[in-house]
Order: structure tokens, then C-alpha cells, then sequence
């Protein structure tokens, strides 16, 4: 009786391991070493990647450029529920100027090999580019870089979720806004908050850098500021580049608004640390 116990344990054991390595199949593929559509060689259809880079000079008449492609992270998970794992490869290349161009290249396993299956779309920097790739409750989260300050300075961080279907890659639920904060933290961008009913805050602060805050707000609503800094630089932009007054420090100050959309207010340390408090009013 023990010893037919224990080879059921035994079979049960195997048949779980192997069905395991089944699911996990495309983990084998070396994807730091593979061929990937670049945005540089537009020609061909693949290039190599090595140990997970690529890099090369490139000669026009008396001047040079380099391109590169590299692969950032590898992302598992089942994609669409059938069992079997999908891999999206975290991507990011140059094609010689500042464009950061970023996307997600989905692989699954057919007939033992790996198949492309779609991308999740290029991003540049603050203009849609990656901040992160994750799998999490069967669902594929993807974390991009938004905002309207230019590609190089992103204002939020916007996630979406997919689920993957016959017909790719959809997306479900809504995504999610949150605030963009640097690595160093001297550059943060963050959503400026109204308790439920209250139409004034008071955010205080301190940066060694630059610390800006998005204001949504509609065209004729009256914004009403009290700032007190020292060392910093205060500018308010409007939304897709209006004309807007700028505010004046250590006094009760106030402008009808010009637009509809997300009001940029942005304390910039001269050196050193800056200080800061504002009390934000929208009527």
C-alpha cells in the first residue's frame, strides 16, 4: 500500500512538473539574444539583438550618427486564460536624434516556437513612452508617460489594462491617472486635489528642482492664489499654450480663466532648496 502511494504521489509529481514547463514553455526562448523590427532599420524586417543590445554608427557624407535598440524587460503571463504563457519584451530604441521611441512586442508559443502576435504601440518619452510593463490578476498593465509640457517632461502617469483576444490585444476598464515623480525626486508633477464640496487647498512644499502642479479648471472660472516662496521661480501655464497672466508672490492675486483643460503651476528652485506655500482657489 505505501509503496503504490507512493508512485502515485510519484506520477502526480511528474504530470504537475510537466504540465508546469508546458505553461511555461516560451520562458526557454531567449529573447536577450533574437531578431526585432527596429526604428532604424525600416528596410529590413529584423535586426539582431545581442545579449540584449544593439548599437552602430551610421555615416552620412561628412557627419555620423549612432542608432541603438535595446531590450529593457521581459514580462510573463497568461494573456487570454488558455493556460499557456505569453512574454511582451520591453523594447526602447534611437534612430540617431532625441526621440526615445519605446514599445512591447507580445510573443506566444506555437508548434514550439515562438509567434508575434502584436506590439502595444510606440511611445516617445512624455508622449506616450513606456514607464512600465507588468502582469498582474490575468490582466497586462501597461504604464505610459503623459502630459503636455513636450515629450521631455512628462505630467502623469497613465495605466491601461488588456486582456488578450482573437482579435489581440483590448483593452479593459478604465485606465488610471496618478502622479509622475522622478527617480531623484527633483522633478515631480502631481495632481492638485479638492476635498469633496471644498473649492480651495493649501499645498506646501520644498524642491530641489522642480515641483509643478496640474489645476483642471474650465474657461471664465476665476483662479485665486496666495503664494509665498523663497528661492524658487513660480509660472503658471495654460493649457495649450493661452496667454495667461503670471502671479504675483506674498499678495492675493486672481485671473479669469482663458480655457478649459489643466493649469500648470511650477516652482523651480533657483539653488539650492526652494520653499513654497500657495492656497489654490477655483470659483
Amino acid at each position: 500500500m505505501t509503496i503504490k502511494f507512493s508512485i502515485s504521489l510519484l506520477l502526480i509529481a511528474l504530470c504537475f512538473a510537466s504540465s508546469l514547463a508546458q505553461s511555461q514553455a516560451i520562458r526557454k526562448v531567449d529573447f536577450r539574444n533574437f531578431s526585432y523590427p527596429t526604428c532604424f532599420d525600416e528596410e529590413k524586417k529584423t535586426t539582431r539583438i545581442t545579449n540584449g543590445k544593439y548599437s552602430r554608427k551610421v555615416k552620412e557624407g561628412d557627419s555620423s550618427y549612432s542608432v541603438y535598440f535595446e531590450v529593457r524587460n521581459i514580462v510573463y503571463g497568461d494573456l487570454d486564460g488558455d493556460g499557456q504563457e505569453e512574454a511582451v519584451i520591453d523594447t526602447i530604441c534611437n534612430s540617431g536624434g532625441t526621440g526615445q521611441f519605446t514599445d512591447g512586442q507580445v510573443y506566444r508559443m506555437q508548434n514550439a516556437k515562438p509567434v508575434w502576435i502584436g506590439s502595444l504601440g510606440v511611445g516617445d518619452r512624455a508622449d506616450g513612452g513606456l514607464h512600465e510593463i507588468k502582469y498582474a490578476n490575468g490582466l497586462l498593465k501597461v504604464a505610459r508617460y503623459g502630459g503636455n509640457s513636450g515629450a521631455c517632461c512628462p505630467d502623469y502617469i497613465e495605466t491601461f489594462s488588456y486582456k488578450l483576444t482573437g482579435k489581440g490585444l483590448v483593452e479593459t476598464g478604465k485606465a488610471v491617472i496618478s502622479d509622475y515623480v522622478s527617480k531623484d525626486g527633483n522633478y515631480a508633477v502631481r495632481r492638485l486635489r479638492f476635498q469633496r464640496g471644498a473649492s480651495a487647498t493649501v499645498v506646501k512644499g520644498a524642491t530641489k528642482g522642480s515641483e509643478a502642479y496640474l489645476i483642471g479648471a474650465r474657461a471664465g472660472q476665476t483662479m485665486s492664489l496666495k503664494i509665498s516662496a523663497t528661492n524658487v521661480e513660480v509660472n503658471l501655464q495654460a493649457p495649450e499654450g493661452a496667454e495667461i497672466a503670471q502671479p504675483k508672490l506674498n499678495q492675493a492675486w486672481s485671473v479669469k480663466l482663458p480655457t478649459n483643460g489643466d493649469y500648470r503651476l511650477s516652482f523651480d528652485a533657483k539653488k539650492g532648496t526652494g520653499t513654497f506655500s500657495v492656497e489654490v482657489s477655483i470659483k
